[in-house]
């Protein structure tokens, strides 16, 4: 499913410049994930290491700084670095993800199920996901509650190629002393809407070359 729809130059951003030089914009990335697909436990299946950094996001969860760098690869599914900055805009923690899959309801009931103030998916304390036969129970990363904003994505030469309304809640649980994330949004653009669940471990800055 392609996110991404081109639109006219806007002014050059330089947001990429307080990234470490090997996430930059338009960087080849290297990082081996299979380690995650050897443990049973985890949900998380992906087996690709080579990755264009393409483009990037910026937005604001709970008081904390955080930035997309959206990738390209040989796989066609949406994957992106969820990269936390601390205060003075270094890197904290980055979570690789990869969309898992995609889910477009059919009419409002369908909608509600997944938006719903009270008890929708997004923003619930919990999300399971069933796999190989198995619940596995991702706990609401901030306890209960979801956030909405604009995203907008930039390329490597500054230009804006897509902005779309998306409302999302973070999930994680432990994984034998690692954690494995759940990435929930509703995803609008102006020619479609649909539910994103994306899966993600956590990795280091070595972990990428």
């Amino acid at each position: 499913m392609n996110l991404f729809r081109r639109k006219q130059k806007t002014e050059e951003r330089a947001i990429d410049e307080i990234l470490p030089s090997k996430m930059k914009l338009g960087t080849t990335l290297f990082t081996d994930v299979f380690q995650f697909m050897l443990n049973d436990d985890f949900v998380f299946k992906f087996d690709i290491d080579s990755f264009i950094v393409e483009s990037m996001s910026e937005y604001r969860m709970h008081g904390t700084n955080f930035i997309n760098l959206y990738l390209k690869s040989e796989d066609e599914t949406i994957q992106f670095l969820m990269i936390e900055l601390k205060e003075d805009n270094s890197v904290e923690k980055i979570v690789f993800f990869y969309e898992y899959d995609d889910v477009e309801p059919d009419d409002d009931e369908g909608w509600d199920q997944w938006l719903n103030d009270e008890n929708g998916y997004i923003g619930a304390e919990e999300f399971t996901i069933e796999d190989d036969g198995l619940d596995k129970t991702f706990i609401n990363y901030y306890d209960k509650g979801r956030i909405e904003f604009e995203e907008t994505l930039f390329n490597e030469s500054g230009e804006e190629i897509d902005s779309y309304n998306s409302m999302m809640s973070l999930y994680s649980r432990d994984v034998d002393h690692s954690n494995e994330y759940v990435y929930l949004s509703k995803v609008e653009t102006e020619e479609e809407a649909f539910i994103s669940i994306s899966i993600g471990v956590e990795i280091s800055l070595n972990d990428l070359k």
